[in-house]
């Protein structure tokens, strides 16, 4: 899950890149910039998608980590969160 995550993060830093930087010359080099709008939201989507799967492989691994420990190491207050996601 690790080499995933690393992907997955890996991935974003290379879509954070701003798009304006790629702006190419359109209408017979009449207009110089382009509005990159449209790739950036798709760009957006994808660090959002990206960061969920990233938030969910370190859930799973936190999940992990108590089974090995053991339950009676957790904070009362995290109890509930523990055994509603174990559920899954």
């Amino acid at each position: 899950m690790q080499y995933v995550a690393a992907s997955l993060v890996s991935e974003n830093k290379t879509l954070a890149h701003p798009a304006s930087l790629d702006s190419i010359p359109s209408s017979a080099n009449q207009e110089d910039h382009v509005s990159m709008g449209t790739i950036s939201a798709r760009h957006a989507y994808l660090i959002i998608t990206n960061t969920r799967r990233v938030l969910a492989i370190e859930a799973i691994c936190a999940l992990q980590a108590v089974e090995v420990r053991g339950e009676n190491h957790l904070a009362t207050s995290r109890h509930h969160l523990y055994f509603s996601r174990r559920m899954y």
